[in-house]
């Protein structure tokens, strides 16, 4: 009838103005959310040392409140983490907007987790995270310009070792050598993995060298930030175990985010920033240099030899690149080094509470505290077995060491203390040709993309990831891995392609 025709046209009218409507409030919010000057300040703000400093006390804070219980600090942990990751999520313009929130959430820990008993609140944030990448993918690609066309050399090894590793932990769930309870935490490990390469593969692709609201200087801003966030957990924690009776030696061995040894290594790649900074102007950035001798001095008091041993080299390598730098006058230069050097050497010999800070340094010299156990260990476990010689025993393995040589309570795997060796534990031969390899894309991109200083910097992170990786874990360690891998993602090559969505609403690549 003419009435029920006349009823379905006014149900059409209604739910096409329903629709004009839905899309009007869309555009509306798109507009806020990217175009605003609202949004424009705030993406600004988390983009320099103000908003850094801002989320890095938040942090602090939370790590504080474990000296009144570990789960309350994770909890206000997690809080502030997806409260800030869905802010950038919403506001930012550019990934670097989850930089500071993943880097201060990983040393904000109030206790060193395990797999086998990981609490709700740390799933929660990992999970938020990888959310948050991955609508971020999206909103780069539809609404800010398009993402880089490849992945970079630096990308491709790491797939190829998750690659390698999921084949290697389908042969040994399958080979009856290990119990059920390894099989699973293994698989989880891998997820973990699996998370690392997509932060990076993220990074990588949604990196906008032009993009003007977070300036070059954002991961100077960053790691200085992050500097001072390192020393005073570094004084807190000082003083609390002194309050506690602790003994000297063991200061930092419960920070909670890691050992004595972890600290040392992001403070070391801290170091770097700061002396990059400090060089570009020296009379303007001086205090810069302030900083860096109270964190090289909290580092010689943690008493790691490791990090201590290349903290010193790490300096001497700079303090030879400040005299080429500054040839007009390296022998004011010189003077001041030599005169520091003497100075320093003189309380090592007179003053026994100053020795002390070296005392594991000189005392334990070549002794490899334990290591050698577990590197026998696994040499004789991988070449006993042509299969996990050739493939080796994958992530489950990591959790077979833990109990062999009792070092951790619960379910949670062991790292080799030895990035080579971790390599050969989980991937038998074909570990130690990706060992090779990785490291030699890591330079081949870090000289690819970055150029001058940025080029040197990453350079020598590079070189303390090697170096450092035979006697201890780089790489598949986060304080020293994730760095890495968000410096990776700020190099730019010129005339880079990019995947864009075009006016047919198809992907097309723009060269």
């Amino acid at each position: 009838s003419v009435f029920e025709k006349l009823k379905i046209l006014i149900i059409f009218i209604l739910l096409f103005n329903k629709i004009m409507m839905y899309n009007i409030c869309m555009q509306k919010i798109l507009k806020f959310f990217i175009n605003s000057n609202i949004s424009t300040k705030i993406n600004k703000f988390l983009g320099c040392w103000k908003g850094i400093s801002v989320i890095a006390a938040l942090y602090l804070s939370s790590w504080c409140l474990k000296y009144v219980s570990n789960e309350v600090s994770l909890i206000f942990n997690m809080v502030i983490s997806v409260v800030i990751l869905f802010f950038g999520l919403l506001f930012g313009r550019n990934v670097k907007v989850f930089y500071t929130p993943l880097m201060f959430f990983v040393v904000s820990i109030p206790s060193l987790p395990m797999l086998g008993a990981l609490h709700w609140s740390l799933i929660v944030s990992c999970s938020v995270v990888a959310f948050c990448l991955f609508a971020f993918l999206i909103k780069k690609l539809l609404l800010l310009g398009g993402l880089r066309l490849g992945i970079g050399p630096f990308n491709i090894t790491l797939m190829v070792m998750l690659i390698l590793m999921i084949i290697s932990y389908g042969i040994n769930a399958n080979s009856g050598q290990y119990i059920h309870q390894y099989v699973g935490s293994g698989a989880a490990l891998l997820v973990i993995l699996f998370g690392m390469i997509l932060v990076s593969i993220v990074s990588f692709v949604c990196h906008d060298p032009e993009e003007p609201t977070f300036k070059k200087d954002f991961l100077f801003h960053l790691f200085i930030v992050l500097s001072y966030y390192l020393i005073v957990q570094f004084v807190i924690n000082l003083a609390s175990q002194a309050a506690a009776g602790v003994d000297f030696n063991y200061y930092l061995d419960s920070i909670g985010w890691g050992n004595r040894n972890t600290f040392g290594k992001l403070g070391c790649i801290c170091l770097i920033f700061l002396y990059f900074k400090l060089i570009k102007d020296p009379r303007k950035y001086w205090f810069y240099g302030v900083t860096y001798i109270v964190l090289l001095a909290a580092i010689t008091m943690i008493n790691s030899r490791g990090a201590l041993g290349f903290a010193v080299v790490l300096t001497i390598v700079l303090m030879i690149d400040s005299i080429i730098r500054w040839k007009k006058h390296y022998l004011e230069i010189l003077l001041i080094y030599m005169t520091v050097i003497a100075v320093v050497a003189c309380l090592i010999a007179s003053i026994p509470e100053f020795k002390n800070l070296f005392s594991r340094f000189f005392d334990e010299q070549y002794d490899l505290n334990g290591r050698d156990v577990i590197w026998e260990i696994i040499l004789n476990d991988t070449f006993s077995n042509k299969t996990q010689l050739i493939i080796g025993g994958s992530t489950i393995y990591l959790f077979k060491l833990s109990p062999i040589l009792n070092v951790f309570e619960g379910n949670t795997f062991l790292l080799a203390h030895s990035t080579f060796f971790t390599y050969l534990a989980t991937l038998g031969i074909l570990g130690i040709i990706l060992f090779v390899v990785h490291s030699g894309t890591s330079i081949l991109q870090t000289f690819k993309y970055f150029e001058n200083d940025d080029r040197l910097l990453l350079l020598i992170i590079v070189i303390l990831g090697v170096t450092y990786g035979i006697i201890d874990n780089t790489n598949f360690e986060f304080v020293y891995s994730l760095p890495l891998i968000l410096i990776m993602a700020t190099g730019a090559k010129k005339n880079q392609p990019m995947i864009v969505v075009g006016e047919n609403k198809k992907l097309q690549v723009r060269k």
